[in-house]
């Protein structure tokens, strides 16, 4: 198959928590098994450039973001230890910054960082020819991925037959945002911003929400944690 993993942080790229581990170690499995995996994230500027011998693919893409359109650069390395290509995103006012998410107060443009990054993989795809079987999106940060697989690309003859997986990491970061910024963002609207649409959770847009909505396949780290979120102490909500 031909999978795209997707995700904020992979090792030894960039690194916060068990997120980088995981989206390092699978796609070096699947390689393993025959599988064709690419990696989409971003470029961050702390990144060891020359450690991973980075380079610029000069491919720009244009990613829709409401009523606008934002452009990116697109760079290029291996996966150490592996013949899988990473592909990181080159935006400098979204990712150019010290920190993946903002410590110990978050970035307070994430809403927009993350519905930027989740609607630039499908541009991507495009822009390096490469028709994806899955799109892989893991954590909050990439959930977004999937709404706009079925809500725009799906269409398209590309990703006609893509299949979306979500992988929830930790259920307690949810990515709770303004909706009258992230459905303009998302150029979905508020049209279909109402109680307990998938989009809304308590008032508010909710990615993690998001995420297993649209997945046709749900994951989690472990079966362990698979059957405790089921239970509503360890559901968060």
């Amino acid at each position: 198959m031909n999978i795209i993993l997707i995700a904020t942080e992979v090792e030894p790229l960039a690194k916060s928590g068990g997120l980088a581990d995981v989206t390092s170690y699978l796609p070096r499995e699947w390689e393993k098994q025959g599988h064709n995996t690419i990696i989409v994230m971003p470029k961050y500027s702390f990144i060891d450039f020359t450690y991973l011998n980075l380079q610029n693919t000069l491919l720009s893409i244009a990613v829709p973001m409401g009523f606008s359109t934002e452009y990116a650069g697109l760079w290029k390395c291996k996966l150490p230890y592996s013949n899988v290509d990473i592909f990181l995103i080159d935006h400098e006012e979204y990712f150019n910054r010290n920190g993946i998410y903002g410590d110990p107060i978050e970035f307070q443009d994430n809403d927009k960082r993350f519905t930027f990054l989740s609607r630039a993989v499908f541009e991507v795809a495009k822009a390096i020819d490469f028709t994806p079987d899955i799109i892989h999106a893991h954590d909050y940060h990439t959930a977004l991925s999937l709404a706009f697989l079925k809500v725009f690309y799906q269409k398209e003859y590309r990703f006609s037959k893509t299949a979306g997986v979500f992988t929830i990491h930790n259920l307690a970061y949810q990515g709770k945002f303004n909706p009258y910024r992230v459905m303009d963002f998302t150029g979905i609207g508020m049209k279909e911003f109402y109680p307990g649409s998938w989009y809304e959770n308590d008032g508010v847009v909710n990615f993690m929400k998001i995420g297993i909505m649209f997945a046709d396949k749900i994951t989690t780290v472990s079966p362990t944690y698979s059957n405790e979120i089921r239970m509503p102490y360890y559901s968060e909500g």
